[in-house]
């Protein structure tokens, strides 16, 4: 699909740590345990908002080759939009008119970094993952040719390196 419609790769792609890198969800707590309920209104509709704008963009590279596929997306925009138009409803009976609009400006500049935060860190492991590597490869020889002894008597390898034998 990407070749025959020219699609951006970087539209399809799913990679599941986008997830926590986007602030989606959090290892150790949930978003709605963190937020209050209001601003949490906040981060479903503008996040709901960015996800029908993604959807809308690729449902148009298919609507003219794929009718039925685009049907089938055509009914998800829909629950996008009814989930988007819920939040921010509830957001903004539940909010002064100025704080939800600040609020909700503020939710779609944070998620906007998010996005290129996320985005990025593919091309940062490009770069810095080889220097990973060779760090690592020199420490492995540095290591290699140390003459440690060793007094193993347990399983803490840390507890039965003798010291003098760094030195």
């Amino acid at each position: 699909m990407i070749l025959e419609y020219k699609i951006n790769k970087k539209e399809l792609s799913f990679i599941p740590n986008h997830i926590y890198n986007k602030g989606y969800i959090y290892k150790d707590h949930f978003i709605f345990e963190k937020k209050k309920l209001n601003d949490f209104a906040i981060f479903i509709g503008a996040n709901e908002e960015i996800a029908e704008k993604k959807l809308i963009a690729f449902t148009d590279h298919l609507k003219a080759h794929k009718p039925l596929v685009h049907k089938q997306i055509q009914d998800i925009l829909k629950d996008e939009e009814k989930h988007a138009e819920y939040s921010l409803r509830f957001a903004k009976k539940n909010h002064g008119l100025f704080s939800y609009k600040i609020k909700l400006a503020k939710e779609k500049i944070l998620s906007f970094f998010r996005h290129i935060y996320a985005n990025s860190l593919n091309k940062f492991s490009f770069i810095f993952k080889p220097i990973l590597i060779s760090i690592i490869i020199l420490i492995s020889f540095v290591v290699y040719f140390l003459n440690l002894k060793k007094n193993i008597t347990d399983d803490n390898v840390m507890k039965n390196i003798d010291p003098n034998s760094i030195t």
